[in-house]
């Protein structure tokens, strides 16, 4: 085990306790935990799970075989806000032509429209303020770990996530990409001249047997100048 992964913010790993893989909200998956953020870390033995919730700092630490199950749910934005929104601002237009149809534009009447404009402006903001687009939820019992996630990519890394927690859990090997193939150099004949290098690219250049007569055509050319 690496020294650096013997201790995730403070809290020490156990005995042969593995990094698996960790889950930011709005990066994505990563190798480390990061120091501050909101993140949900899996290893071969627990979850870990870092997040603010209602104006305090959480943080829990779950066994694999006490969670229970796995929720991924995506964020569908309201527009009751902006319809809201719109209601406030017209009720103020209507005010202000109240207030111009009987001459009672005092103090009083801007007062209450200058608060329903404020209003509007904050109700209709609410849709534009939450940058969650979805959320990953290990449930154990009472307790659970929830993430939400702010990005694609980070919402794309929770399947991942789920995945290789199951894995885990089953007591299986951490998945990885496979790797790119491997791709030989073709050969290719050294005693080539410029212009019949570039003859064989123009015509056939995918036949096995083009350097094969290519050096043919040089050893006939050289014969006929003898």
């Amino acid at each position: 085990m690496n020294q650096e992964h013997q201790n995730i913010r403070d809290v020490q790993l156990l005995r042969d306790e593995e990094m698996w893989g960790v889950l930011h909200t709005g990066l994505g998956l990563l190798e480390e935990a990061p120091d501050r953020g909101d993140c949900a870390v899996l290893t071969s033995q627990r979850l870990f799970g870092f997040w603010q919730e209602q104006g305090r700092h959480r943080e829990i630490l779950l066994p694999l075989d006490t969670v229970d199950g796995v929720e991924l749910s995506s964020t569908v934005r309201s527009t009751k806000p902006l319809i809201q929104g719109a209601a406030l601002l017209l009720a103020a237009v209507a005010v202000v032509w109240l207030a111009l149809a009987f001459d009672a534009t005092g103090i009083l009447s801007w007062l209450i429209v200058t608060t329903m404009v404020v209003l509007a402006s904050v109700t209709a903001s609410t849709f534009f303020a939450s940058n969650q687009i979805a959320m990953i939820t290990f449930r154990a019992g009472a307790l659970d770990v929830r993430l939400p996630l702010q990005t694609p990519q980070a919402q794309k890394d929770a399947h991942t996530l789920a995945l290789m927690f199951f894995q885990a859990r089953a007591g299986q090997e951490r998945s990885r990409p496979p790797l790119p193939p491997v791709v030989e150099p073709v050969p290719w004949p050294d005693t080539i001249e410029p212009g019949h290098l570039e003859a064989a690219q123009a015509g056939d250049s995918g036949s096995a047997e083009t350097p094969a007569r290519l050096v043919e055509s040089t050893q006939a050319e050289g014969r006929h100048d003898i």
